[in-house]
């Protein structure tokens, strides 16, 4: 199956940093083979791209980032390989669980109010099914009586006969 080349980047990333898992664990979550991940984890690792020490800049949470800087940010990511992803995420001090998150904020903009409404609209829809439930479950509940009064009469009638038999015929007055 193939896989396109974000997708190794992303898989390689979780693979490495100071919150990396292992190419096990990782095959159990996303369900790429474990030899799979192992083969892209070796292929991305370069001995230059270890050896070089990337330089130390003065610690800053993903908080502290502007706007601007984050929006910067991901697009140097989306354009980068493997091992330049990771050397940025290094250089700022970030993981990809924050790129991740960032994104998911990115893609939620513009949505506030129109997600409101149709949360109405939601609501409105929900009482009323609920509502339709409840009458059909009431119907049932009638039909299965007047099934069970219909099986009973046919039971007594067996039982005792047929009554109309036995009565005088009425008069036609």
């Amino acid at each position: 199956m193939p896989y396109t080349d974000a997708f190794r980047r992303r898989m390689i990333a979780r693979m490495t940093g100071p919150r990396a898992l292992s190419a096990t664990a990782l095959a159990k979550e996303v369900g790429v083979p474990q030899p799979t991940l192992s083969k892209w984890l070796r292929q991305a690792g370069t001995v230059a791209s270890m050896s070089t020490p990337e330089p130390r800049k003065p610690a800053r949470t993903a908080r502290d980032l502007t706007v601007e800087d984050r929006m910067r940010i991901l697009g140097e990511a989306a354009d980068a390989s493997p091992e330049e992803l990771g050397a940025l995420l290094r250089r700022h001090g970030l993981t990809t669980a924050d790129l991740d998150a960032w994104k998911a904020a990115l893609g939620s903009v513009g949505t506030g109010s129109k997600k409101a409404r149709k949360t109405d609209a939601e609501k409105a829809d929900a009482r009323e099914l609920r509502r339709v439930k409840r009458e059909l479950a009431r119907k049932e509940k009638a039909l299965a009586e007047a099934a069970a009064i219909i099986v009973l009469q046919k039971k007594v009638q067996g039982i005792l006969g047929d009554e109309d038999g036995d009565t005088p015929p009425r008069s036609g007055r």
